[in-house]
């Protein structure tokens, strides 16, 4: 998630990260391990490191949400994006917390879709929602915000010994909702930098109306507004910052 979001970039090893300028800061909350925060914790921490700062928060999970989850979404409106995975049941229903979406203007529901192939190997639809019998497959419903790109080479750290001592290496095919959810916090990080003077509602908005759009005409349930678009994201957010409607 923190490669994909923002690798070391122009070093010739490995990926390049969406956002690699971005200070990120990762807080574990998945897993159960002692000294793991809930999601009200890590996202108080976040806020508070932030320092008043624009923040996104990627949420690659499902589960853990509490009304005092939802209240700081909510008490937080402004200045944090969540995006977070639709989740990976194959259903007509967004996974919680990505479901906020439905309430939030600061919430980004994600699902996934295809590139060129499949897990496989096999020819697919560019753009199409990922979907596999008896596997995993991207959730449809109402707050579907985005999809993005899933089943990608990634960073990944691997723990060697009880000492945290880790072994770092790449992942080729990082995939569920939780891939395509670090895609669109590094578009949205990277669209905020461009023009920190928008909310967190208007980069929403931004990543929405810029999106290419896929499925039925418009907005869809299956794919929300289409496909995550970061080059005319990005210019969408430098246009309003130059005073152009």
């Amino acid at each position: 998630v923190e490669g994909t979001i923002a690798a070391a970039s122009n070093n010739a090893v490995g990926i390049a990260g969406i956002n690699w300028n971005s200070p990120v800061e990762m807080i574990d909350v998945v897993g159960g391990d002692s000294g793991d925060y809930d999601l009200v914790q890590a996202t108080q921490a976040l806020i508070n490191g932030a320092g008043g700062k624009k923040l996104v928060i990627n949420l690659s999970l499902s589960g853990g949400s509490s009304p005092a989850f939802e209240k700081l979404v909510a008490d937080n409106k402004d200045k944090v994006l969540f995006v977070i995975a639709a989740g990976n049941q194959d259903q007509n229903t967004i996974a919680s917390p990505a479901s906020l979406a439905q309430t939030n203007n600061n919430v980004v529901a994600v699902g996934s879709s295809f590139g060129t192939k499949d897990w496989y190997g096999n020819p697919t639809t560019p753009g199409q929602r990922i979907s596999y019998a008896g596997w995993w497959g991207s959730n449809t419903g109402l707050g579907l915000t985005l999809m993005a790109p899933s089943e990608f080479v990634a960073t990944s750290a691997t723990r060697t010994d009880a000492s945290a001592t880790y072994e770092f290496g790449y992942y080729d095919s990082f995939n569920g909702t939780s891939a395509s959810t670090a895609v669109v916090t590094g578009i949205a990080s990277l669209v905020w930098s461009v023009n920190p003077n928008l909310t967190a509602g208007q980069i929403k908005t931004i990543l929405s109306e810029t999106a290419y759009d896929l499925g039925a005409a418009g907005y869809d349930t299956v794919y929300g507004s289409g496909l995550v678009n970061a080059d005319a994201a990005v210019r969408r957010a430098e246009a309003l910052d130059r005073g152009f409607a």
